[in-house]
């Protein structure tokens, strides 16, 4: 289904049916453990504390596992749910009871090695049912299969919950999505329609691959990283300026918080600067880790670079459209930036924090990283990509979020002294090239 039916809730009143019915197993997994400890579980408390008195008596919670109890009145340890993460097939392997249900949440994101421990854990028992729910995230795998293929799918019942058979997803939202992305975009077909659809052969960043890097568990390397804030700037007003942190470790970077502002426009340089000031602090970045601030240099972003300056930080100056460290391959900075972006996604090198944005923004954030397009440059092979203004134009919200991360990958180097504002402003005509791969 679609984004926010109550695929969770519904998988809950489905351990309940089945636990109230039979005696066995319920092993309950999904790509991260924190998924079904922040939702799943607490689905499962709630109906149980809307219930009559003499049900509630009936399970009880207890860590990563749920009890129900016996004939006896005592509770019983082969009557009973529990998580295991996805991530470790293992785990599960070797499960069989005469009664058991699997139930698997997120699962389009879950590891394709997960599939054959399952299979052949139903394959002995009574009533033996295994249960999966996703968004439709991805048009391969396991799970893709049970809906696309036909030779996979006669094996498994489909529910196909379309916007129609709900009344919980706000309309007004799908609205401001196709408003944002376009109707027949993926984000849109994904989140707002539940329905698989294939990456636009132009697009640069598949949703699947947002899905994984935000599944993927964080575990350090062992490596000393380092810190980076990139900055988006906007001139204020009804403009949002995006700060994103980012951990840079030897085998992965890790997107750990992102964040939009909106400040008065004749004071958004200085209050802007304030919030890259507390970030630094709050997050405890070091230039002499290492760290640095990289910022949109352009029109205000030319003030916000200066003042970071003269506050005496490490900062980046980053300007889209100027000429990329390899012009055979990339068009300007940006398209360099994105290209990088994009194949550590596709290689699984990024992991996304649970909180690197509000719940709510989410859906804004997958839409506009799936948004970004190579642009069709005739028979050149120079890498280059829609611009910021080209997006506009076609009615597609800017990518501040997906340009702030971006940013992350620039390779300049550090301005690592003071410089006053007429150091730094570009000429009207560059101004104008913002992010436009005409000029390099």
């Amino acid at each position: 289904s679609m984004h926010g039916p109550g695929k969770t809730f519904g998988l809950a009143v489905v351990m309940h049916w089945f636990g109230f019915c039979f005696k066995g197993k319920m092993p309950c997994t999904a790509p991260k453990i924190a998924q079904l400890r922040s939702r799943l579980w607490p689905e499962f408390r709630k109906i149980r504390n809307r219930a009559i008195p003499g049900y509630k008596g009936l399970t009880k919670t207890q860590g990563q596992s749920i009890f129900w109890k016996g004939n006896d009145g005592k509770w019983d340890e082969d009557h009973w749910a529990f998580m295991e993460t996805a991530a470790a097939p293992e785990n599960l392997a070797g499960l069989h009871d005469k009664f058991m249900i699997i139930l698997v949440d997120e699962a389009s994101g879950v590891s394709e090695n997960l599939w054959p421990v399952i299979e052949s854990a139903i394959s002995t028992g009574k009533v033996v049912i295994l249960l999966a729910i996703s968004n439709p995230t991805k048009s391969t795998g396991t799970f893709a299969d049970s809906h696309l293929k036909p030779l996979v799918a006669k094996d498994w019942f489909q529910l196909h919950i379309r916007l129609q058979d709900t009344k919980r997803v706000s309309r007004s939202w799908v609205k401001r999505m196709e408003n944002k992305y376009g109707k027949n975009s993926p984000v849109v077909k994904i989140r707002c329609y539940g329905e698989f659809a294939d990456d636009d052969e132009n697009q640069l960043i598949a949703i699947s691959w947002i899905e994984e890097a935000r599944n993927k568990d964080f575990v350090p390397d062992g490596s000393l990283p380092t810190q980076r804030l990139s900055v988006d700037v906007a001139d204020g007003g009804a403009n949002f300026s995006a700060i994103t942190l980012a951990v840079e470790y030897q085998s992965f970077t890790y997107l750990k918080k992102q964040k939009l502002f909106s400040f008065p426009p004749g004071r958004s340089v200085t209050m802007l600067c304030n919030e890259v000031e507390r970030w630094w602090e709050t997050f405890n970045l070091s230039d002499v880790n290492g760290d640095t601030i990289v910022v949109d240099g352009l029109g205000v972003g030319a003030g916000c670079v200066s003042e970071l300056i003269d506050r005496e930080y490490p900062v980046i100056r980053y300007i889209g459209g100027e000429s990329s460290s390899n012009t055979k391959l990339y068009r300007n900075r940006r398209a360099q930036s994105f290209i990088v972006c994009k194949d550590r996604f596709r290689l699984g090198s990024i992991i996304i924090a649970d909180d690197f944005v509000d719940d709510n923004e989410w859906d804004d954030l997958y839409g506009q990283l799936s948004s970004i397009k190579r642009k069709i440059s005739g028979t050149e092979r120079v890498e280059d990509l829609i611009t910021k203004k080209e997006m506009q134009n076609a009615g597609i919200t800017s990518p501040d979020r997906a340009d702030s991360i971006a940013m992350q990958f620039a390779t300049q180097i550090p301005v690592l002294v003071k410089a006053s504002v007429s150091d730094i402003i570009v000429i009207p005509a560059m101004e104008m090239s913002h992010y436009d791969g005409s000029i390099a």
